[in-house]
C-alpha cells in the first residue's frame, strides 16, 4: 500500500467528521489538529476551528455533505522508544525515522526529517515535530506491549 501525503489539500473537522478541501479554501484562523487522517491512501493534516465563527464557516463549507468519521480514518502514531536514548537530535530523528519506516510510513519519515532539518529553530521545536509523528516512549513500555 503506497500512501502519499497531500500538500495542497487538507481535512477539516466538524464534530466527529471531516471533509477534504483545498488548503487555499480554508480560513487562516483554523488550526492544525494533532491528528492526521487517511482517505484512499492519501494522508491529510486535520484542521479545526478555534471560534464559533470558524465553526459557522466550516458548517457552510460542508454544506449538505456528511463527511467521513474521524475515528475510522485516524492515523495511529507508532510507538518509539526515545526516552533514555542519546539526546542528540540527529540520533533521535534517526530512531524516529526508522520507526516510521518499519511501520510503512516512508513518506512521513522523509517529511519529518525535512521539517526538522529545514524548519526547526530549536531543540524543543525539533522534539515537538518528532512527537507529531511518533508516540514517544521508553524501552520498558515497548517491552510491555510485546506481551
Amino acid at each position: 500500500m503506497n500512501r502519499t501525503i497531500s500538500k495542497d489539500r487538507v481535512a477539516v473537522k466538524s464534530g466527529y467528521y471531516f471533509e477534504i478541501f483545498d488548503k487555499s479554501e480554508i480560513p487562516d484562523t483554523l488550526e492544525k489538529h494533532h491528528k492526521k487522517v487517511e482517505l484512499d491512501n492519501v494522508i491529510y493534516d486535520l484542521y479545526h476551528g478555534t471560534s464559533l465563527e470558524d465553526e459557522k464557516t466550516i458548517d457552510n463549507m460542508f454544506g449538505d455533505r456528511m463527511g467521513y468519521a474521524i475515528d475510522e480514518h485516524t492515523i495511529e502514531k507508532p510507538k518509539c522508544a526515545l526516552i533514555g536514548e542519546d539526546g542528540n537530535i540527529f540520533n533521535l530523528m534517526g530512531i524516529a525515522s526508522r520507526t516510521l519506516k518499519r511501520n510503512g510510513m516512508q513518506e512521513e519519515a522523509k517529511e519529518m526529517c525535512n521539517r526538522i532539518t529545514n524548519g526547526a529553530k530549536s531543540y524543543d521545536e525539533a522534539l515537538m515535530i518528532i512527537d507529531e509523528y511518533v508516540e514517544i516512549t521508553d524501552k520498558e513500555e515497548m517491552e510491555e506491549d510485546e506481551y
